[in-house]
């Protein structure tokens, strides 16, 4: 049933708009859209999300979308790295406050990248994959949702070691309407 809600709210993502959001709820609704292949693919997922994270300002769909192909990204590389089971094969989410923004941080143990692959990774339709696994759009797109919620994304990675994007979302500053408390306007409304 979860996963039925999660895959209706991601499909209306367009209806939405940027504003206040609650960085967990994205995470653990991008978790559970990815439940089958990550227990089909036998990986481990260590979860340290701070329970007290700030809101943060982004559009729900978008940051869903963006976290979703770092996730896939991470399973194609571990089961590259890993295609039989392994106690190795594991998947990294950590998200903490830190000054005015939020770090998300999603860290895998896969195939890794090289120096030159790290250096084009965020440009549109740049793909290691073969032509049937993707489309190179998925980094590019990622990034440039990142960019809108007036963040930065990073990533760091060693060929046969792993790789971890670190996403940087500044923290919801309240408009000075939402900050002062409902008052009716001269019309009675």
């Amino acid at each position: 049933k979860e996963i039925v809600t999660d895959l209706l709210e991601f499909s209306r993502g367009d209806v939405e708009e940027f504003g206040e959001i609650d960085l967990n709820k994205v995470i653990d609704s991008s978790l559970n859209l990815l439940t089958h292949d990550i227990a089909k693919s036998g990986i481990s997922v260590e979860k340290n999300v701070s329970p007290d994270l700030p809101p943060i300002f982004a559009h729900t769909g978008k940051l869903e979308e963006a976290i979703l192909n770092l996730l896939t990204n991470a399973v194609y590389a571990l089961d590259k790295r890993y295609p039989e089971p392994s106690d190795d094969k594991k998947l990294f989410i950590k998200a903490y406050p830190e000054e005015d923004r939020v770090i998300l941080e999603i860290e895998d143990t896969g195939i890794g990248m090289s120096e030159e692959v790290q250096e084009h990774a965020f440009e549109p339709f740049f793909s290691t994959k073969h032509a049937t696994e993707g489309t190179g759009l998925g980094l590019s797109v990622t990034y440039g949702i990142i960019k809108a919620c007036g963040g930065d994304i990073e990533v760091e990675s060693r060929e046969g070691v792993g790789t971890k994007f670190t996403i940087y979302i500044p923290t919801y500053i309240p408009t000075e309407r939402e900050r002062r408390p409902s008052e009716k306007r001269w019309d009675g409304i």
